[in-house]
């Protein structure tokens, strides 16, 4: 009777096992995401793509992301991109819900770091490159070359590569390294000319600069690896400078050239990435609207707003080298005082130039030698304060100078 029972027993078991035979557990999702670049400079945006995520029994349903790890869904779907304003260390995490209801997740730490200024200083003795915050603190010195390393440009797309002019082979040509100084590459490799004021696409993808390879300066552009070098203006018998690129239009440029009415003053140009569209922004034959700066005799660069929206500028209208400010269309024209409600960002007693817009949108960085030497100070625009944040040396931002001396050199007219 015992037998019996138990290999009754051992038929239900054992029909329960070939009837579950057929099935399996369903498993979780697998989640996986890259995040590019590594790392980079606020303000920075990330792009996360999580295609490499995968279900090994079904389909993945959703996609979350949670870029603060508050908790938080941020974004969804397979491909997404994050700003990040702030330096910092953030965990990024995605969490994948399968078609059975099946979550997991998976983080990434992305580093943030401080907002950088980049400016030639001649506190060593040649024109180098440094950085600091801000706030002008941790200045560190980044390259140590034989001749002048000047006019640093960022690239804003990661900020992970900084091009800047060098005549350490005794012409000037355009370089790019890592922001730590590391991988130094010369672009142009050019004898006999000079090539400078580089400024980057707002992807990073391309360079324009001012160079003289065809007897007067004109803007070319290149790939970031120094190919397709291509002439985009044509103003012979005049001079084209300070190429900047918009912050936010790939197609646009803006330069400094003179003007075709006497007194044939300088004025600030635009132009297509294509060399078509010519056109004068500033109009005022008068002025120098871009006006040269007394370091080293050629035009100082106007700077793009991080919105693309308004143009910060050098020009002599009021005897002395001041800033001013315009829509990006030329008009509104108003002293950095005015714009700033400030008092003390232009002064009568002293030259304000090279004016450089910072990242976040609200302070404006410039130089002056209104202690007696040539320091970089800042402006907050929203309340009118001025910050000095250099006090060592010449410091330019961004400037060059022909020969490797501490006179200043112009570019002769051709």
């Amino acid at each position: 009777m015992i037998w019996a029972q138990r290999l009754e027993r051992i038929s239900v078991l054992m029909a329960l096992l070939i009837s579950l035979s057929g099935c399996t557990l369903a498993q979780a999702p697998l989640a996986i995401f890259v995040a590019t670049p590594a790392m980079g400079e606020a303000s920075l945006t990330f792009s996360f793509d999580a295609s490499g995520s995968s279900d090994p029994d079904g389909t993945i349903a959703q996609y979350q992301w949670d870029f603060e790890n508050d908790g938080t869904a941020d974004a969804t779907g397979i491909t997404v991109t994050h700003t990040y304003t702030s330096p910092g260390l953030y965990a990024a995490v995605l969490t994948v819900t399968d078609s059975t209801g099946l979550k997991s997740s998976f983080a990434l730490f992305i580093t943030v770091l401080e907002t950088s200024i980049f400016f030639a200083s001649d506190r060593t003795g040649d024109l180098e490159i440094f950085k600091m915050n801000t706030d002008g603190t941790s200045q560190a010195q980044i390259t140590s070359s034989l001749g002048n390393d000047l006019w640093p440009a960022l690239a804003p797309h990661g900020r992970q590569l900084v091009a800047f002019a060098s005549n350490r082979s005794g012409s000037f040509d355009i370089f790019t390294m890592l922001p730590n100084g590391t991988f130094q590459t010369n672009l142009t490799q050019q004898t006999g000319s000079a090539e400078i004021q580089p400024t980057w696409s707002p992807d990073s993808t391309k360079i324009a600069f001012a160079t003289d390879r065809d007897g007067t300066f004109e803007i070319y552009k290149m790939d970031a690896d120094g190919s397709n070098q291509t002439r985009l203006t044509t103003v012979t018998p005049k001079n084209a400078f300070a190429p900047r690129w918009s912050p936010t239009n790939p197609n646009l440029l803006i330069f400094v050239t003179s003007n075709d009415t006497a007194p044939h003053g300088l004025d600030i140009w635009k132009i297509n990435a294509d060399g078509t569209g010519l056109t004068n922004l500033t109009k005022r034959p008068n002025f120098d609207d871009g006006a040269s700066s007394p370091i080293t005799g050629v035009p100082s660069p106007p700077s793009w707003s991080p919105d693309g929206t308004k143009i910060a500028f050098t020009s002599n209208q009021t005897g002395n080298l001041d800033i001013f400010v315009m829509n990006a269309d030329g008009s509104s024209i108003v002293s950095l005082n005015t714009f700033a409600s400030s008092s003390t960002a232009n002064l009568a007693t002293s030259d304000e130039f090279d004016p450089f817009w910072l990242p976040g949108g609200n302070e404006i960085a410039f130089v002056s030698d209104r202690d007696g030497t040539y320091q970089i100070y800042k402006v907050n625009i929203a309340t009118g304060a001025v910050t000095q944040l250099t006090s060592t040396g010449d410091n330019q931002t961004p400037a060059w100078n022909l020969q490797s001396t501490s006179t200043p050199q112009s570019i002769p007219n051709r």
